[in-house]
């Protein structure tokens, strides 16, 4: 059997058609080839607007202790086809969960090190 993420791994196939293929491997890496993923499904259904151009549908899912996400998918099928954080790298298992608050978001601890001189 195939990873599934702790979304996945607790819900219940609801639908008619295809198996739910998890959207992330056992790393917690974003997998193209998905459907119907629990957690990716949140992450669409969560608050905001989305963009509709050419049958693609894009949305920015944010959280102010987080950062955002950016995800898009075709018509309303299962399958989303890329997940982002907000510097445009591929999403992860991990950074999904911090933004639906599955998991606390990760905080910056290195505060004796920090400077703020710029050097630019």
């Amino acid at each position: 059997m195939t990873y599934q993420c702790p979304r996945c791994s607790t819900r219940v196939k609801d639908w008619n058609g295809d198996d739910p293929i998890c959207g992330f491997d056992e790393n917690g890496n974003f997998l193209e080839n998905n459907w119907m993923c629990a957690t990716l499904n949140a992450l669409r259904e969560m608050g905001g607007e989305e963009v509709w151009c050419d049958d693609t549908y894009m949305k920015i899912v944010s959280r102010f202790d987080v950062g955002h996400g950016i995800l898009s998918w075709y018509k309303h099928r299962g399958r989303t086809d890329d997940f982002r954080n907000g510097y445009f790298e591929r999403g992860t298992l991990y950074y999904a969960q911090q933004l639906l608050g599955d998991v606390e978001p990760k905080v910056y601890t290195d505060w004796a090190n920090f400077t703020d001189d710029d050097d630019d």
